[in-house]
């Protein structure tokens, strides 16, 4: 749930334009740090991927606790790891692509911007 709130709030932020380029929270690249033009159109451009992240996050963090709770005994070695392990890696991966397409969009930004 951690992760899903924290990634909701920081994308809506960088979407919004509400999170200024630092080093500490977004998507940081050579890229996306080189402007203020680059980092805007990085952070919107990644948006949708990472509300999706956001959202498988938060969807996996409520399956995982009903697994836990009513999953029967002898199924919990299986299904609670599997659910686990899919309620990080599925966002991580969802994470790592909008990653890439930031990057894409700040670069595209930069080269407008210099032109």
């Amino acid at each position: 749930m951690i992760l899903s709130i924290a990634t909701l709030l920081i994308g809506r932020a960088g979407r919004d334009g509400a999170l200024g380029r630092n080093r500490a929270v977004g998507i940081r690249t050579s890229a996306t740090l080189a402007s203020d033009a680059a980092w805007l159109a990085a952070h919107r451009a990644a948006a949708p991927l990472v509300q999706k992240a956001a959202t498988v996050a938060g969807t996996l963090a409520v399956v995982g606790t009903a697994a836990m709770l009513w999953t029967p005994p002898a199924w919990e070695a299986a299904v609670f790891p599997t659910v686990v392990v899919m309620g990080y890696a599925v966002p991580v991966a969802l994470l790592v692509r909008a990653m890439f397409i930031a990057d894409r969009a700040a670069a595209e930004a930069a080269t407008v911007e210099g032109a």
